[in-house]
Protein backbone atom coordinates (compact mmCIF):
# COMPACT_ATOMS: atom_id res chain seq x y z
CA UNK A 1 0.00 0.00 0.00
CA UNK A 2 1.08 3.75 -0.32
CA UNK A 3 -0.93 6.48 0.76
CA UNK A 4 -0.27 9.49 -1.91
CA UNK A 5 -1.16 12.35 -0.08
CA UNK A 6 -2.29 15.65 -1.66
CA UNK A 7 -2.34 19.42 -0.42
CA UNK A 8 -3.52 21.57 -3.58
CA UNK A 9 -2.00 25.40 -3.18
CA UNK A 10 -5.15 26.29 -5.62
CA UNK A 11 -7.46 24.45 -3.53
CA UNK A 12 -6.23 24.44 0.09
CA UNK A 13 -9.85 23.54 1.57
CA UNK A 14 -9.00 19.70 -0.61
CA UNK A 15 -6.85 17.93 1.45
CA UNK A 16 -6.74 14.23 0.61
CA UNK A 17 -5.14 10.99 0.36
CA UNK A 18 -5.30 8.02 -2.32
CA UNK A 19 -4.33 4.90 -1.03
CA UNK A 20 -3.15 2.91 -4.04
CA UNK A 21 -1.81 -0.87 -4.12
CA UNK A 22 1.80 -1.22 -5.22
CA UNK A 23 3.32 -4.68 -6.51
CA UNK A 24 6.37 -5.35 -8.85
CA UNK A 25 4.71 -2.96 -11.72
CA UNK A 26 4.90 -0.27 -9.66
CA UNK A 27 1.65 1.97 -8.43
CA UNK A 28 -1.89 0.18 -9.08
CA UNK A 29 -5.34 1.55 -8.88
CA UNK A 30 -6.94 3.54 -6.31
CA UNK A 31 -8.08 0.86 -4.06
CA UNK A 32 -10.82 2.38 -1.57
CA UNK A 33 -11.27 -1.32 -0.02
CA UNK A 34 -8.10 -1.50 1.45
CA UNK A 35 -8.99 0.65 4.36
CA UNK A 36 -12.57 1.85 4.12
CA UNK A 37 -11.86 4.45 7.10
CA UNK A 38 -10.29 6.38 4.49
CA UNK A 39 -12.41 6.82 2.26
CA UNK A 40 -14.99 9.21 1.47
CA UNK A 41 -13.04 11.47 4.11
CA UNK A 42 -14.29 14.45 3.46
CA UNK A 43 -18.17 13.68 3.17
CA UNK A 44 -17.86 12.34 6.61
CA UNK A 45 -15.89 16.03 7.61
CA UNK A 46 -12.98 14.27 9.07
CA UNK A 47 -10.16 15.69 7.43
CA UNK A 48 -7.78 12.92 5.72
CA UNK A 49 -9.68 10.15 7.80
CA UNK A 50 -13.39 8.94 7.85
CA UNK A 51 -12.26 7.04 11.43
CA UNK A 52 -9.58 8.23 13.53
CA UNK A 53 -9.41 4.93 15.42
CA UNK A 54 -8.75 3.11 11.77
CA UNK A 55 -5.72 5.91 11.49
CA UNK A 56 -4.60 5.45 14.81
CA UNK A 57 -4.04 1.16 13.78
CA UNK A 58 -2.07 2.37 10.65
CA UNK A 59 -0.18 4.56 13.45
CA UNK A 60 0.46 2.23 16.03
CA UNK A 61 1.48 -0.63 13.19
CA UNK A 62 3.72 1.69 11.86
CA UNK A 63 5.07 2.82 15.11
CA UNK A 64 5.41 -1.19 16.14
CA UNK A 65 7.13 -1.91 12.91
CA UNK A 66 9.70 1.00 13.33
CA UNK A 67 10.12 0.02 17.16
CA UNK A 68 11.21 -3.42 16.38
CA UNK A 69 13.52 -1.68 13.84
CA UNK A 70 15.46 0.84 16.13
CA UNK A 71 15.61 -2.62 18.48
CA UNK A 72 17.43 -4.61 15.75
CA UNK A 73 19.58 -1.89 15.00
CA UNK A 74 20.85 -1.83 18.81
CA UNK A 75 18.96 1.59 18.72
CA UNK A 76 17.68 3.34 22.51
CA UNK A 77 15.53 5.66 20.67
CA UNK A 78 11.82 4.80 20.53
CA UNK A 79 8.61 6.24 18.56
CA UNK A 80 4.99 6.12 19.71
CA UNK A 81 1.39 6.57 17.41
CA UNK A 82 -0.08 8.53 20.39
CA UNK A 83 -0.47 12.21 20.06
CA UNK A 84 1.78 14.71 22.25
CA UNK A 85 -1.53 14.99 24.35
CA UNK A 86 -2.28 11.39 25.00
CA UNK A 87 1.10 11.10 25.82
CA UNK A 88 0.51 13.54 28.65
CA UNK A 89 2.87 15.99 27.26
CA UNK A 90 1.74 20.11 27.00
CA UNK A 91 4.01 21.25 23.86
CA UNK A 92 1.67 22.73 21.13
CA UNK A 93 2.46 21.66 17.39
CA UNK A 94 4.20 24.24 14.96
CA UNK A 95 2.77 25.08 11.90
CA UNK A 96 3.97 23.73 8.21
CA UNK A 97 5.88 26.91 6.81
CA UNK A 98 5.08 25.66 3.49
CA UNK A 99 8.03 26.24 0.59
CA UNK A 100 7.12 30.25 0.54
CA UNK A 101 7.41 31.02 3.71
CA UNK A 102 10.24 28.54 4.13
CA UNK A 103 12.28 30.31 1.71
CA UNK A 104 11.87 33.80 2.84
CA UNK A 105 12.52 32.65 6.56
CA UNK A 106 15.85 31.01 5.16
CA UNK A 107 16.70 34.32 3.76
CA UNK A 108 16.19 36.29 6.94
CA UNK A 109 12.73 37.80 6.29
CA UNK A 110 10.12 37.02 9.10
CA UNK A 111 6.66 35.30 8.52
CA UNK A 112 3.37 34.89 9.95
CA UNK A 113 3.68 31.55 10.05
CA UNK A 114 7.54 31.89 11.50
CA UNK A 115 6.53 34.45 14.20
CA UNK A 116 3.87 31.61 15.19
CA UNK A 117 6.69 28.79 15.19
CA UNK A 118 9.20 31.05 16.98
CA UNK A 119 6.31 31.79 19.98
CA UNK A 120 5.27 27.92 20.20
CA UNK A 121 8.92 27.08 20.17
CA UNK A 122 9.49 29.34 22.64
CA UNK A 123 6.15 28.38 24.70
CA UNK A 124 7.48 24.52 24.36
CA UNK A 125 10.71 25.61 25.77
CA UNK A 126 9.24 26.82 29.31
CA UNK A 127 6.62 23.61 28.88
CA UNK A 128 9.75 21.10 28.19
CA UNK A 129 11.56 22.56 31.42
CA UNK A 130 8.69 22.35 33.64
CA UNK A 131 7.79 19.55 32.54
CA UNK A 132 11.71 18.09 33.84
CA UNK A 133 11.03 19.87 36.99
CA UNK A 134 7.44 17.80 37.60
CA UNK A 135 9.41 14.65 37.14
CA UNK A 136 12.27 16.07 39.63
CA UNK A 137 9.74 16.87 41.95
CA UNK A 138 8.37 13.15 41.38
CA UNK A 139 11.68 11.65 42.16
CA UNK A 140 12.22 13.87 45.21
CA UNK A 141 9.05 12.80 46.68
CA UNK A 142 9.55 8.99 46.14
CA UNK A 143 12.73 9.58 47.69
CA UNK A 144 11.33 11.11 51.37
CA UNK A 145 8.12 9.04 51.38
CA UNK A 146 8.04 7.31 54.81
CA UNK A 147 8.28 3.58 53.58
Amino acid sequence: MIANIAIHRDDQENPHVTMRNVDENGFGKKNRDWNPAFSNAKENQRGFVSSNDKCLDVREEWANYANNALENAQVSERISHLSHEERGFEEVPTVHLGHEAHAMEKRGVDTERGNINRDRQEYNRHVVDLQKFREQKQELYKKIEPR
